[in-house]
């Protein structure tokens, strides 16, 4: 037997065509209702494999899709499983907001690229390499708890006393102070008024650490308009609002409250500082935040990219290993940058040294000269023949002045010629060193200018291979700046530091 309607073969015993819906016999197609559940999520794609449960068909289910989705071949309203247990998760957490999962393809694949970008000596090929394999999609729980902190504390508040009182000291009276320091028992309060955002799932509590730490309020989304795709994985919450409250909320609290109370004794001599102990008063908030799990495989190895609701927040753990010729090659010629950087450093050293002996061993003689000089003109003043030996003091004095003078002069005109001599000598060579230090950084900048692979690769707008691949074209994936100085070694041992590296 035949459908009337679209001519498919009917199996004996059905009541409606598996392949437009119609009833069996004629009449026009019905609406139907069924579940549908996702099979298995194979390891290359992000697309989750939904299939009518009436006919079989595949679904195609949109991004933000709701629950139901209309099967193209027999009508039917399928709703997804999936969907259906997150609303579930959502409602017995008592959801009331969040941030749903808004980036685009073209912004996701962006913020990929940035993050190899930033690699040191990426290899040649390493955006035709990369292929992104998966887009994991994470709704994840979390608090709000809006705190309102309050705390006592105690101290001893010094002031101090001068008093001032007569000593008679039989012929005058002296007038002596006396300090001292009076301690007051006193008290005050502290409060805080705070908002902290806490995870719910401990998981994935790094992951809410680098991109959900500071929240803007403003980008919560109320449930009821709260949607997230049909195949996000809604984790369940494994932190209780108890626990979340004490580990995270309560240590923030406690030390701005300490934080106050020293800032009110601040300008005040204190002593026997403690504080009373928190009370804090709370209003929590259950939230749901949307997370990407970004995945992409080079040289067979899976590295992940995680980002949150809108893009502005992203963070990759791992780092791509280095192009080792072109590491090499960069090595060689910074060493070689370095070496004549030392030498120039050398030449300049010498050259200050003559300068220094040129002149200073002739102005030597002549300031001895001068010393000599007055020396006699002051004997001569006082009258040298007052005192036996003072004639012929004045003639050495005299004497000695003008040797010293001759001897100045001609060590300075000696000292003069030395220098041009030695200057005509190291000059030529810190010019000529200044000219290969300059052609070698050249040289360099050259090399990393072709051989960069993000400039070819910004400049083709060929996406990477893998799920993004229709984002080829679009300005906005390959938008993305480079902010890493590989150059500087202090920014370069903070960043390995926070990095899992590959060997």
């Amino acid at each position: 037997m035949f459908c009337s309607s679209c001519g498919g073969k009917l199996q004996e015993g059905v009541a409606f065509c598996s392949g437009c819906g119609a009833k069996a016999g004629g009449g026009e197609a019905v609406v139907q209702t069924t579940t549908v559940a996702a099979a298995p999520q194979t390891q290359s794609t992000m697309v989750r494999d939904f299939r009518c449960n009436s006919c079989g068909s595949p679904l195609k289910i949109p991004t933000n899709a709701s629950a139901a989705v209309k099967c193209p071949s027999c009508k039917t309203e399928c709703l997804i499983e999936r969907a259906i247990r997150n609303a579930e998760i959502a409602a017995k957490e008592n959801i009331e907001s969040g941030i749903p999962l808004t980036a685009t393809p073209a912004k996701l694949h962006s913020i990929v690229a940035k993050h190899v970008a930033n690699m040191p000596n990426l290899p040649l090929d390493v955006f035709d390499k990369i292929e992104i394999i998966r887009e994991e999609r994470y709704c994840v729980p979390a608090f709000i708890f809006h705190c309102n902190g309050t705390e006592s504390f105690n101290y001893e508040a010094g002031n101090e006393k001068i008093e001032k009182y007569p000593v008679d000291r039989g012929t005058y009276v002296e007038v002596r102070t006396n300090k001292q320091m009076i301690w007051t028992p006193s008290s005050g309060t502290a409060s805080v008024r705070k908002v902290i955002f806490a995870t719910g799932n401990r998981k994935l509590q790094e992951q809410f650490n680098k991109l959900y730490k500071n929240i803007d309020v403003k980008k919560l989304v109320d449930i009821e308009n709260l949607i997230y795709p049909v195949d996000v994985d809604t984790v369940s919450a494994d932190i209780p609002q108890t626990t979340a409250f004490n580990e995270f909320a309560v240590p923030i609290i406690d030390n701005e409250l300490e934080k106050k109370a020293r800032a009110a004794v601040a300008k005040q001599t204190v002593s026997g500082f403690q504080l009373g102990g928190s009370n804090i008063q709370k209003e929590v908030t259950r939230i749901y935040l949307g997370m990407y799990c970004i995945v992409f495989k080079y040289n067979e190895k899976e590295h992940r990219v995680w980002v949150n609701g809108d893009g502005s927040e992203n963070f990759m753990n791992t780092v791509i290993p280095a192009d080792k010729s072109r590491e090499n090659t960069v090595k060689k010629h910074k060493e070689k940058i370095e070496e004549i950087e030392k030498d120039l450093r050398v030449l300049n050293n010498k050259l200050n040294a003559v300068e220094n002996r040129g002149f200073g061993c002739g102005f030597g003689f002549l300031v001895f000269a001068g010393i000599v000089g007055i020396i006699g003109g002051i004997t001569l003043v006082v009258d040298a023949g007052n005192y036996e030996g003072g004639a012929a003091l004045i003639i050495v004095s005299f004497l000695l002045t003008v040797a010293f003078i001759i001897l100045g002069v001609n060590r300075k005109n000696s000292g003069e010629k030395e220098w041009i001599k030695r200057r005509n000598e190291i000059r030529p060579a810190i010019e000529n060193a200044e000219k290969v230090l300059q052609e070698e950084k050249r040289i360099l900048e050259n090399f990393r200018q072709q051989t960069n692979p993000i400039k070819k690769f910004k400049n083709q707008k060929k996406a990477m291979r893998g799920i993004y691949e229709s984002v080829s074209g679009d300005a906005s994936a390959f938008d993305f700046d480079v902010v890493i100085n590989w150059d500087d070694d202090e920014a370069m041992d903070e960043l390995f530091d926070s990095l899992e590296l590959e060997d």
